[in-house]
């Protein structure tokens, strides 16, 4: 007897720059067959920006041609598929559901600083971490029960894959609720 074949997911990984989305999404999907959508490409391909924000340099995104363009993407697929990108948190994607990849703020500013990130940039990422910025908007714009999270401090490739393989076999339940929590942190900016 066959078994019945699988319908593909489509599940959007996002969180603040250099919490760890693409490197998860590349190794899953290079080692699992998964189909893999980076918003930030997209963005170039289409040329779906309005120009830069002299200040920081930032393309400033068209967010609804991006959510058309994705969501036509997503229903061309015939195999799951991981989209990765911060903005889409702002989105409206046709996703079966949302993992927020949050990290240890002082981590994250080390690592932002590392990829040439001024410090307003910096700060204004490692403080939108401090306040689930991510996390709040993807549940505002998706449905708390369709929001997960996942601690990556701490975490090389092989554990981040890991991780993402128990949250894919939990069918999204439990610990991966949103529940990282960086309010001793917070406390410690003021």
């Amino acid at each position: 007897m066959m078994g019945k074949k699988r319908k593909p997911v489509s599940i959007l990984v996002t969180g603040v720059p250099c919490t760890g989305k693409t490197t998860l999404a590349l190794e899953w999907c290079a080692k699992n067959d998964w189909t893999y959508l980076s918003l930030n490409d997209l963005v170039e391909q289409e040329k779906l920006y309005a120009g830069t924000d002299q200040e920081d340099m930032a393309k400033l995104v068209k967010l609804d041609e991006l959510e058309h363009e994705a969501n036509e993407w997503i229903r061309r697929q015939e195999k799951s598929s991981l989209i990765d990108g911060h903005l889409g948190c702002e989105l409206g994607l046709d996703v079966d559901c949302v993992l927020v990849l949050r990290l240890e703020p002082n981590v994250l500013a080390k690592r932002l600083e590392g990829r040439g990130y001024t410090p307003s940039k910096v700060n204004a990422n490692k403080m939108a971490e401090l306040l689930d910025y991510c996390t709040i908007r993807s549940i505002r714009n998706y449905g708390e029960k369709n929001v997960f999270e996942l601690d990556t401090s701490g975490q090389d490739v092989r554990g981040l894959t890991s991780q993402f393989e128990k949250f894919i076999d939990s069918g999204s339940k439990g610990r991966f609720r949103p529940h990282v929590s960086w309010s001793a942190a917070l406390l410690a900016q003021v």
